[in-house]
């Protein structure tokens, strides 16, 4: 957790979009994992992930802001989606 830290104090917001977006990528990609890995990726994208993306929508210019949104948003679906179907709290 200390990388996410780091990340959360020195990362430009074009970073924080960056892994929002790999993120993003590999979350849409888990059915082809385990449901051990499922449940890992989903559970460190909930501790880890969100307060980094809460800051990333802190830190985006307002012209930008719609898009990081909308990551952020198809991020926290998928998560939702897989926490109701893997039985994650």
């Amino acid at each position: 957790h200390t990388y996410a830290k780091r990340l959360m104090t020195d990362a430009d917001w074009r970073t924080l979009l960056v892994k929002a977006a790999d993120r993003l990528d590999n979350l849409r990609s888990l059915e082809a994992g385990s449901r051990a890995f499922q449940q890992k990726q989903v559970a460190e994208t909930r501790e880890v992930y969100f307060p980094i993306f809460d800051r990333l929508l802190e830190l985006t210019p307002s012209h930008h802001a719609v898009g990081a949104a909308r990551v952020t948003k198809a991020i926290r679906a998928i998560v939702a989606q897989h926490s109701a179907r893997l039985g994650a709290s």
